[in-house]
């Protein structure tokens, strides 16, 4: 298994390389995907408990296998398989695709990284990876749509970096050391634990979507390219909660200040993104809500255990039910935009399409006896009890948050048949098997997500562990009234709507826009801030190296230069040198 452990990070890697091969065309390079997550998936489904070190990196890194990254590790590395080979039909005539799948394996090279990392410094740099890989697949297609979205993703993802930076050196100065095993119990010891951890959850949060620290997600999801979108929402969205989970320190000790704030958020996330999201029209955009909309009933379940450390072990177990069969689910419905454009011109196809979505849709809004339902029943009662005041909030949210959730993907399905019934007879006859088998496969994955990974085949603590429990009559109708008062909630408000004149859709990145307006008044409130001193703090060293430049030839040289590495082919090539002189130096 030790291999397995190795190769689970160094295939996506050499990978990303190969792609830039022209042996290697669109539907090689998916194959190269898939081939790239199967030991991931491999150790998610059979490994056991096991560690490595890796001690011919340049600082020595630790890596391995615990109950809940194998949790993490099978439906991340279904959903990068799934994408990967959908992949090779929707990018098959894009010019770009060895860029696009550069970016691909790169992410995922940090997104299986982190999940096995033992040890604090491999973690971030994994997380590091991930995230910056992963802007070349935001700004992929190009545009002002994608830039923009680029431009709040980077600053955002900085954001981020800095915070968790911050709280990771705060928690080893205070002792809790760099093991990830030993970490989350170091944090709860240290003397500035609230500081500490509320630096961790606002860092990861940005990756996870947690309010307000979100307003990436809504933008960057609809510019991407569809298999993107769905690794982004399915599986790299959850490594902010994997980040979370082992990092917190949940189940050691209780976090009486940061603990509120945390369950609020996620209260105004939960409701707040789901009413947002339904006022949205293009399809990956009311995704994109809905995804942070489920990520912060999350987010109540991290503030619950942060606020009852003695539930935190069942709340575990049913919360890493709830991100299986989210990731699961939200992937299928990523993938079945495309899917649903390509089967718009035969009416089997159409039909089966849209069942497929309706499915994914009510395993997220918790239909019985889909796993959505189990894992929103597992997390209800495991939050429950009398020293877990946010358990009743949790208990109240669950089929709150199932009435929002069915209006919002509802209003998505409407959506999706609209555009069935605008593209008829313009979409292709046949559905490439590249596109539906994956579509598919992720689909049923999504229904079936509790029974493939609960109950665990070894306890993710000493505590006793949450089984898959058995839904009765009355859990049936529990999980079926909020559906149902959904559905009529959308049926109303779609009447509604038709009989008063069309308003403007509301902007994707709904807080952005404050965000921005502050910014603005702070930058114009400095430039009217008369400082002390010189009349002039900077020197402008620009204006001296352009004319430099423009005494040495008029620049031809370095221009020529410029644009010679701004080729792929010599852009891979000094790459790959760089990568081969550190490899060199690292080993030798």
């Amino acid at each position: 298994m030790n291999h397995l452990l190795t190769l689970a990070i160094l295939l996506p890697a050499i990978g990303s390389l190969a792609v830039f091969s022209r042996f290697i065309g669109a539907r090689a390079s998916g194959v190269v995907c898939a081939v790239a997550a199967a030991p991931a998936l491999l150790l998610g489904l059979f490994a056991s408990t096991m560690e490595h070190d890796v001690a011919w990196m340049l600082l020595g890194a630790t890596f391995g296998v615990d109950p809940v990254s194998r949790i993490f590790l099978i439906f991340t590395g279904a959903l990068w398989m799934a994408c990967g080979l959908y992949s090779a039909s929707t990018m098959r005539s894009d010019p770009r695709r060895s860029a696009y799948f550069f970016f691909f394996l790169l992410s995922m090279t940090g997104n299986f990284g982190l999940l096995l990392a033992r040890d604090v410094g491999a973690f971030y740099c994994f997380f590091a990876l991930m995230t910056f890989a992963a802007y070349g697949l935001v700004v992929h297609e190009r545009g002002a749509g994608p830039r923009r979205a680029g431009r709040v993703y980077i600053v955002m993802s900085i954001l981020g970096e800095l915070l968790l930076l911050a709280g990771l050196i705060f928690a080893v100065a205070a002792g809790a050391g760099i093991d990830m095993a030993d970490f989350a119990s170091g944090v709860a010891a240290a003397p500035n634990q609230e500081l500490i951890t509320a630096l961790l959850f606002f860092g990861l949060g940005v990756k996870a979507g947690a309010i307000p620290v979100h307003v990436w997600l809504p933008l960057a999801h609809p510019v991407a390219p569809t298999p993107a979108s769905a690794v982004l929402s399915g599986a790299m969205i959850k490594a902010g909660l994997f980040g979370w989970i082992v990092m917190l320190p949940l189940g050691w000790s209780p976090a009486p200040a940061i603990a509120p704030l945390v369950v609020t958020l996620g209260l105004l996330g939960a409701f707040g993104a789901a009413i947002y999201g339904a006022l949205q029209r293009d399809p990956k955009t009311i995704l994109a809500y809905s995804s942070v909309s489920q990520m912060s009933v999350m987010v109540v379940a991290i503030g619950a255990g942060l606020m009852a450390p003695d539930r935190w072990p069942l709340i575990l177990g049913a919360l890493a039910i709830y991100a299986c069969s989210h990731g699961f689910a939200k992937g299928a419905l990523f993938l079945g935009v495309a899917v649903a454009k390509q089967a718009a011109g035969r009416d089997m196809l159409r039909r089966m399409t849209m069942m497929g979505l309706a499915l994914a849709a009510l395993t997220i809004a918790g239909a019985p006896p889909l796993g959505g339902a189990i894992a929103k029943k597992s997390l209800k009662a495991a939050a429950a009890g009398p020293e877990s005041p946010s358990g009743d909030a949790l208990a109240l949210l669950i089929p709150l948050t199932a009435i929002m959730t069915t209006v919002v993907l509802g209003k998505f399905i409407l959506v999706m048949a609209g555009a069935m019934r605008t593209n008829e007879g313009k979409s292709a006859v046949r559905l490439s098997p590249w596109m539906a088998a994956p579509w598919l496969t992720l689909t049923l994955g999504a229904a079936a997500a509790a029974w493939l990974i609960a109950p665990p085949t070894e306890p993710m603590t000493d505590a006793p562990q949450p089984t898959i429990p058995s839904l009765s009559a009355g859990d049936a109708l529990a999980a079926l009234w909020p559906i149902a008062l959904g559905v009529l909630v959308l049926a109303i408000t779609m009447r509604l709507a038709r009989s008063l004149p069309k308003a403007p859709a509301a902007p994707a990145g709904d807080l952005l826009s404050l965000y921005t307006l502050a910014s603005r008044a702070t930058v114009a409130a400095g430039r009217r801030t008369r400082l002390p001193g010189p009349a002039r703090w900077k020197l402008d060293f620009v204006p001296l190296v352009l004319d430099s430049i423009e005494q040495s030839r008029r620049g031809e040289t370095l221009t020529n230069i410029e644009r010679a590495m701004k080729t792929w082919p010599v852009a891979g090539a000094v790459f790959v040198m760089i990568v081969i002189t550190l490899a060199a130096m690292i080993i030798l």
